[in-house]
């Protein structure tokens, strides 16, 4: 159907009146006796994205406006159900866009971790002896420092355990096409860990503004006590099994998206070659878990206040 189409309504627009002459020449004019659905009559602009809809293999810039679905005459554009890891294990998005965004999901895994390390009592200790050991005890040096190793040491490990897989599979040592076969994997990690460290915050501290308020009205002299334990949506125990459920939860799809694209693209010699980013995965999940078991501490100083 679409191969036959001619004036391609879905990208273009299209405009249909039972009298030509009211069409404003904005898009192509398709006579009525070519619509086949309920959208008949009237003025449909395009897809506004440029998004030509034989040729698409990512949703990733649909709005999901809908505008498509309503200019097709034959009623052959439609919202279909698939696997949120289709896109993950097809590599749609790094054909798209390079090795520039396959480094850039690497790093928002590793971004995370860092991001939650750097609320547990470890990092303080961590902070301290970097502080000793360059004799500098200016945080933004500090952190530029934790950031940049943590940056350099994620990359580092990502591409050996990619490269080590490759290998495993009988492929030529190239970092490039291993980054880009197995950046996905770590793309499911950071999504389990960004969402399992933001829950935390999410199931302590969503209803804050109520004792927020309360301590407003106490301020100006009300009778109200704020009871600062309903800001909190869960009991604390729960805190860990939740958070600790949905990282297990991305940790399993991150091992499923291993043994795809092992199977994918080295056949038989996939059984090998999995073992190297399951051993990574496994390893982070683990760290995942511990962090999200220490205590967090409140945000602050990196260093204490100086004396």
């Amino acid at each position: 159907m679409c191969r036959a189409c001619e004036h391609k309504p879905c990208l273009h627009g299209r405009e249909t009146y039972a009298d030509p002459a009211h069409a404003r020449g904005e898009f192509a004019f398709v006579p009525t006796s070519e619509i086949v659905h309920a959208n008949g009559e009237g003025r449909f602009p395009g897809c506004e994205t440029n998004l030509f809809v034989p040729a698409m293999t990512s949703s990733m810039d649909c709005t999901a406006c809908m505008n498509c679905v309503r200019a097709c005459p034959y009623d052959n554009v439609a919202l279909r159900v698939r696997s949120p890891a289709r896109e993950l294990s097809r590599d749609v998005w790094s054909k798209r866009w390079g090795l520039p965004l396959t480094v850039l999901g690497i790093l928002l895994l590793f971004w995370g971790l860092l991001n939650a390390v750097a609320m547990v009592p470890p990092f303080y200790d961590l902070a301290s002896w970097l502080a000793r050991t360059t004799g500098s005890r200016s945080e933004p040096v500090l952190l530029a420092l934790i950031f940049g190793l943590v940056s350099l040491g994620g990359l580092a490990l990502a591409g050996l355990a990619a490269l080590a897989a490759d290998v495993a599979g009988g492929a030529r040592p190239a970092p490039k096409a291993a980054l880009m076969r197995w950046g996905y994997v770590f793309v499911a990690l950071a999504f389990g860990f960004w969402t399992a460290h933001y829950l935390f915050h999410f199931l302590t501290g969503a209803a804050s503004i109520v004792p927020v308020f309360q301590h407003f009205f106490e301020w100006r002299g009300a009778a109200v006590d704020p009871d600062w334990r309903l800001a909190r949506w869960v009991p604390t125990a729960w805190l860990f099994p939740v958070t600790a459920g949905v990282s297990a939860g991305y940790a399993l799809l991150a091992a499923y998206l291993t043994v795809r694209i092992a199977l994918r693209d080295f056949g038989r010699r996939g059984v090998l070659a999995m073992w190297p980013m399951l051993a990574v995965v496994i390893a982070l999940a683990v760290f995942q878990l511990l962090v999200l078991a220490q205590p967090m501490e409140m945000r602050g100083t990196l260093l204490g206040p100086s004396l």
